[in-house]
């Protein structure tokens, strides 16, 4: 690239997010997707689902083509608000049951806390999943200002109780109080509502917003009621013959609507101009096994938990004003989790020099590049993929390979599956333009890349995945060894080059032996009778009491009561 154009690439990056290039500090919203499958939006490709919110965003923005996450939900969430590999949290083992006493560590600071030293007002609107027992571990401790959701991993889309463990009690709070009152009130719609709530507050405020929202949608809800959706939205879906997957296509139109919602509150309340918007989900698509919920990865192989890439690579687009419609919407480069934290940091006028021990590297030149030369800006040639001690479990990706060892559950969630592919379906360019993401866009952006078919052609293409190899030499079976792929020629995980490239094998050998070397243990534990529902009025709630107020705001104290905790809170943020 020649230094003119790379001027220009700076001065984007600048102008694109850094609050040291201009005063008006972005607001960010990140919306996060839970367990949103590679083949469940429309810009991946293959998809039988309609997304045309999403995807209208994605292609107006920058597309993540090569972004990761953590194989399940807890380990996820821990490395977006660290910024850290889970090994060095202790969070990388199986997510958190709902009577676990186990918690992100208070040693780590988190993104709302450092985005609160730079004057954010930070909400959490939706999924916590990262430790409950004592008040002191809740969102409203770890940085949120204001918590609207749940604390544990799912909830029934409709009465908002979690059932596992044969265990059943309610979980839905605003703060430290419970809201059975909206029982009945369908989640996805719940959650959209306040977001569009704090929005329409953040246009009354001066300080700018990191507003997290953490759906429910689309991880499956209590057994027996794995799919639940607004009973109008079921016929729209009439063309997909699977009944479980037209049930789950009816929950992703209706995140695909809340995405559609929220934009429109940004553009209503004249905000739009200046917010960075992520859309990404935690992890795969379950589409069988525990918690299924027929969402599809396909071609990419594997599930939710495993570490093939139909379990971590997952769908993710940025969507700002100043990159809105650049010729090249996919950033091609390697993306990971953890990068979030100084990415959004730098985004906000952070200096990453006060950032330390982050395994996350700040992509925003990645971001703000123009495509014409990825290789420039790729910070990232490594991801550790995760290390589970107690499981055996291991992986890493370098370059273009891609290491694995020791299989999850014998196996059963390391095939290919959910090959939807429908004949009935065809993609409407014509829904992406009537979408609710496009018209509000048009009304700042008269000329919309959603309206250029060749545009949108071009895009999908590119990220469409094709599984060619046919003489398969070798196929991977973790129960037996490992596995080794290049993942440039064989991105669906096909052909197992261990035997042959022994070279490579042994240098990721290497580098994840030293990451086991500084691995700190997994905190996962068993679970405390005490935190039965039945003992707290039938409701999952942090049973050992403690206190909920902020490291730099009230003394933490095992003496100090529920009731002494929610007056000293009630002076930081007015909930009571």
């Amino acid at each position: 690239m020649s230094s003119g154009p790379l001027l220009v690439v700076l001065v984007l990056a600048c102008s694109l997010l850094s609050a040291r290039c201009a005063p008006n500090r972005p607001h960010i919203v990140f919306i996060l997707a839970d367990d949103l499958g590679w083949n469940d939006v429309g810009f991946t490709g293959n998809s039988d689902l309609q997304t045309p919110n999403i995807d209208t965003l994605a292609y107006s923005g920058r597309i993540l083509s090569h972004y990761y996450a953590q194989p399940t939900c807890t380990p996820s969430r821990a490395a977006l608000l660290t910024g850290k590999y889970p090994i060095r949290t202790g969070m990388q083992g199986y997510p958190l049951s709902p009577s676990e006493p186990r918690a992100l560590p208070l040693d780590h600071k988190t993104l709302p806390e450092y985005l609160k030293d730079l004057g954010y007002q930070t909400h959490l609107v939706g999924k916590w999943h990262l430790g409950y027992y004592d008040w002191k571990f809740t969102p409203l401790a770890r940085g949120f200002d204001t918590h609207f959701g749940y604390m544990n991993g799912f909830v029934g889309y409709y009465d908002h109780y979690m059932n596992a463990k044969n265990m059943s009690g309610h979980d839905f709070w605003r703060g430290t109080q419970q809201q059975k009152h909206l029982k009945g009130r369908y989640m996805t719609d719940l959650l959209t509502e306040e977001t569009e709530r704090l929005i329409e507050a953040a246009a009354e405020n001066e300080n700018p917003i990191f507003l997290l929202l953490s759906h429910l949608a689309v991880h499956s809800g209590n057994p027996g009621k794995d799919h639940e959706y607004p009973e109008d939205d079921i016929k729209r879906f009439s063309y997909i013959k699977d009944e479980n997957r037209s049930k789950y296509a009816a929950m992703v139109w209706n995140l695909d609507k809340s995405v559609g919602r929220v934009v429109k509150a940004l553009a209503k309340n004249d905000l739009l101009d200046n917010t960075l918007i992520v859309v990404t989900s935690d992890n795969g698509a379950q589409t069988r096994g525990l918690y299924a919920n027929d969402g599809s990865n396909y071609p990419l192989r594997g599930l939710k938990f495993t570490m093939f890439e139909g379990g971590i690579r997952t769908v993710a687009a940025v969507w700002n004003a100043q990159i809105h419609g650049q010729e090249y919407a996919s950033l091609t480069s390697l993306f990971h989790v953890t990068d979030w934290l100084p990415t959004l940091y730098e985004a906000a006028g952070g200096d990453l020099t006060d950032l330390s021990g982050m395994d996350g590297k700040s992509q925003l030149t990645s971001i703000a590049n123009d495509g014409e030369n990825d290789s420039q800006y790729n910070l990232r040639s490594e991801i550790l993929l995760n290390v589970d001690e107690r499981l055996g479990l291991s992986g890493i990706r370098y370059k273009n390979w891609k290491y694995l060892n020791g299989s999850y559950l014998n196996g059963s969630y390391e095939d290919h599956f959910g090959d939807y592919r429908n004949e009935l379906y065809t993609y409407s360019m014509a829904d992406l333009a009537k979408s609710e993401v496009a018209k509000d866009l048009k009304t700042k952006f008269p000329s919309l890349p959603v309206n250029n078919k060749a545009h949108v052609s071009e895009i999908r293409r590119e990220n469409t995945i094709q599984c060619d190899k046919k003489d398969v030499r070798s196929k991977c079976n973790l129960v037996e060894g490992p596995c080794l792929f290049n993942l440039h020629l064989d991105p669906c995980e096909q052909e197992n080059l261990y035997s042959e490239e022994q070279d490579i094998a042994i240098i990721l050998q290497a580098k994840l032996d030293t990451y086991r070397s500084q691995i700190t243990p997994q905190l996962n534990t068993v679970d405390d009778p005490a935190g039965n529902p039945k003992l707290h009025n039938d409701s999952w709630m942090p049973w050992r009491g403690g206190s909920i107020c902020r490291r730099d705001q009230c003394p933490r104290s095992a003496a100090t009561t529920f009731f002494s905790s929610k007056l000293c809170f009630a002076g930081v943020i007015g909930i009571f």
